[in-house]
């Protein structure tokens, strides 16, 4: 049996890998301003055609905009050249979504679904919005309207817009629902790829849980909480210069590049180590919260690059970076800014933006401790 399970994780590691080599890399021409795809030894994949593409890196399916015959065609095209979802690419913030974990989300009639790697509709267009795929689960929103953001405003007469009402389940790529009333709100901070099924409600005080429509437990890490538990356990109880640096990314951001940690630690550890105590005090004026993006140096991209997932984008949901702003007054209102990642080695400061000048730390009552 050993040598089974052995000779299987061995096959699943081979095609893992296989699938990674097997990506395809955005190129451009620079004449025609066109995209086309290479492998990763250099050979043209895909000529270059396409006018907008999901995603720089072609794993399975991409959604693609070409000119044919004076017309523009939008679909999503597989590694075999088969076109799916002709005219129904979902778009968000005037980009067309990406492959996430072997899935990516289509439109139709103002209706949502999700396609597999192979093209097919594994969740048909019933949803009014769906998030992307994390660790296999997602999001879905029934019977809501479209509301504009403005007072004054009526759908589809505005810019912006977002949705009002509905029913929200949290769903998994075979549409079963898992959990219902999943909204959004109740979504905030959590970390998905934590997730732990349970007969009874999970004890740990950093994890969320929700009683599924199976009657077990779906219960998550709550990303608010487990930073706060870090800053009161492990971090503002032992603000020496060891335990800072031990806490802290390699390198970190500091003035807009990236530098060692230990020479940017020591060099402002007077500053660092006040203002940081200060979180402890009833009358400290800040405040935390989830960062939704991140954009590193020029100099530093490289370091980051196993933080980005299958889109090309920062992977915010499982690495997510908790920001402390503090507030106090000098010579008017200044802030720093204190940027944590939540790693595989637990939460690490990332970068600093602090002010030139020690002075009084004064404001509102801290609520960092409290339940």
């Amino acid at each position: 049996m050993k040598t089974l399970i052995n000779t299987a994780f061995f096959l699943f590691s081979l095609m893992l890998s296989a699938q990674e080599n097997d990506i395809w890399y955005l190129f451009d021409d620079e004449k025609t301003e066109l995209w086309g795809y290479k492998d990763s030894e250099g050979n043209i994949k895909i000529e270059p055609k396409f006018f907008m593409v999901g995603d720089a890196e072609f794993k399975n399916i991409n959604p693609v905009v070409e000119e044919a015959s004076g017309e523009w065609e939008h679909y999503f095209l597989l590694k075999n050249g088969k076109k799916v979802g002709i005219d129904s690419l979902y778009w968000f913030d005037n980009a067309p979504d990406c492959e996430r974990e072997g899935f990516i989300r289509f439109e139709t009639r103002q209706k949502m679904g999700l396609f597999n790697q192979q093209g097919k509709a594994v969740i048909s267009a019933e949803y009014d919005h769906l998030t992307q795929v994390r660790n296999g689960l997602l999001i879905g929103l029934k019977e809501a309207q479209r509301k504009c953001w403005g007072e004054d405003e009526e759908y589809p007469h505005c810019e912006h817009w977002g949705w009002d009402g509905g029913k929200s389940f949290l769903i998994d790529t075979l549409n079963h629902v898992l959990v219902e009333d999943f909204t959004w709100k109740k979504a905030e901070y959590l970390d998905f790829y934590s997730l732990q099924i349970s007969d009874v409600p999970n004890a740990d005080t950093i994890r969320v849980n929700f009683r599924g429509v199976n009657g077990k437990y779906y219960s998550f890490i709550h990303n608010e909480k487990a930073f706060k538990q870090f800053l009161k356990t492990e971090l503002l109880n032992n603000l020496s210069v060891e335990n800072l640096i031990a806490h802290s990314y390699p390198n970190i951001i500091y003035k807009y590049k990236s530098q060692p940690s230990s020479k940017i630690i020591k060099k402002n550890y007077k500053h660092l180590s006040e203002k940081l105590a200060s979180l402890l005090k009833k009358d400290t004026d800040y405040y935390i919260c989830e960062e939704d993006y991140f954009f590193p140096p020029e100099n530093s991209k490289k370091e980051w690059k196993q933080y980005y997932n299958y889109c090309s984008q920062w992977n915010i949901e499982k690495y997510p970076i908790m920001l402390i702003v503090l507030n106090y007054k000098a010579r008017g209102t200044s802030q720093d800014h204190y940027y944590f990642l939540k790693t595989n080695q637990g939460f690490q400061l990332i970068e600093v933006d602090i002010t030139n000048k020690i002075t009084h730390i004064a404001g509102s009552k801290n609520t960092l401790f409290t339940p």
